[in-house]
């Protein structure tokens, strides 16, 4: 895994389109790569792919689409390596409404937000993080 690479998986057709047009711009400007999905085994497929070079990956879209990276980290066997990322850009968003960040403007809000539940309480992966996913 190479050192300070980061990704997002992006479901491009997620909610309006906005939040993920704009966290594709973010992203690009901070220097992430954005891999943008197809559809549903695509995104599992890009997320496996990510996790093998990858210190950071970030879904980017609704819950669907965090699912599909979750699984796709977890089938590279990366779980325990990877850091996890999240902007909520679907239509529910029930995931981020559950952590507390749901109605943030931006995606960096949304990530830093994100960071500071997960330092005081547990991941899905069962990982602490105290670092943003929008990092420099």
């Amino acid at each position: 895994m190479s050192t300070d690479h980061r990704i997002v998986v992006r479901n491009p057709r997620s909610g309006d389109g906005k939040r993920t047009k704009r966290a594709r711009e973010i992203a690009t400007d901070r220097g992430y790569e954005v891999l943008d999905s197809t559809g549903s085994d695509h995104t599992v497929e890009l997320a496996r792919e990510a996790a093998t070079r990858a210190d950071v990956v970030v879904a980017c879209g609704g819950d669907g689409t965090l699912n599909k990276t979750v699984r796709g980290v977890r089938e590279a066997g990366a779980l325990a390596d990877v850091e996890l990322g999240v902007i909520p850009a679907g239509t529910g968003n029930d995931f981020a409404d559950n952590v507390g960040i749901r109605g943030s403007n931006t995606p960096s809000t949304s990530s830093t937000r994100a960071t500071r539940a997960g330092s005081t309480s547990a991941s899905p992966t069962g990982r602490r993080s105290s670092t943003p996913a929008w990092v420099g």
